[in-house]
């Protein structure tokens, strides 16, 4: 995925993401390369075949990989569930996985609308149920959670932590987050806390934790574990706000 300059995956619309790139390194299975220039191409997700998906229909709760492909003459792109072996059109041979695009981790089938530069890839939506990734009160030991919107081949992740509600002051407020269920050994955590002091008119507390590795993955999923304390919240909800590769 690092055999590219200056690229830019966007996605601006429910089922339109548009690639461009400077130029690109692309295989075939013999590994044989060719290098293209000046990619521009417009993948619409609800068509099957070269610029939309590899094959099937959009699915919600998925990550699409997106591939640039290549006929010898041609440049264009496909979406696909696969990492690894996507489906090609009939004469394309060359091929290069760039980065991916993930669906609504709440209901429906549409594209999350965001953009990747080169190897990082931010959300335009924050506090959405589209990128919610777990929500709960108080407090939560080794509670597992699927980060459904992240690629399986990310190093890390951010994330955006809303608590809602009457905060009660004259308390510390602790999430952590890490890729392990021994929450307790300090190892791949990221921690969070506040306190506060006594007072009134305590309100809604927003912060984000950067760069949570990615270092357990199930069925193509990256999973992470949440802790909490007795005091946390009393609602809190955690939205996943991109990823870096």
């Amino acid at each position: 995925t690092q055999g590219y300059q200056n690229l830019k995956i966007r996605t601006t619309a429910n089922n339109s993401t548009v690639i461009t790139c400077d130029s690109v390194l692309l295989a075939n299975t013999s590994g044989v390369l060719v290098k293209v220039d000046s990619v521009n191409v417009t993948l619409d997700a609800t068509g099957t075949g070269l610029n939309g998906l590899d094959t099937g229909s959009l699915a919600a709760q998925k990550f699409y990989y997106i591939w640039i492909i290549n006929n010898g003459s041609t440049t264009g792109a496909i979406a696909s569930l696969s990492s690894t072996s996507p489906t090609l059109p009939s004469g394309y041979t060359y091929k290069a996985r760039v980065g991916g695009v993930a669906t609504n981790v709440s209901s429906g089938a549409d594209l999350l609308l965001g953009q990747q530069i080169n190897s990082s890839y931010q959300f335009a939506l924050t506090a959405s149920s589209k990128t919610r990734v777990i929500d709960g009160s108080g407090s939560v030991s080794s509670q597992q959670f699927a980060i459904e919107n992240v690629s399986a081949l990310a190093s890390s992740w951010t994330a955006f932590i809303k608590c809602s509600g009457a905060t009660t002051a004259g308390t510390t407020h602790r999430f952590q987050i890490g890729g392990t269920t021994g929450t307790n050994d300090g190892n791949y955590h990221q921690d969070w806390q506040m306190y506060h002091v006594t007072g009134n008119g305590i309100g809604d507390m927003n912060f984000n934790i950067p760069f949570i590795p990615v270092i357990e993955v199930s069925s193509g999923v990256p999973q992470a574990y949440l802790t909490t304390n007795n005091n946390t919240g009393p609602n809190w909800y955690i939205y996943c706000t991109g990823f870096r590769y």
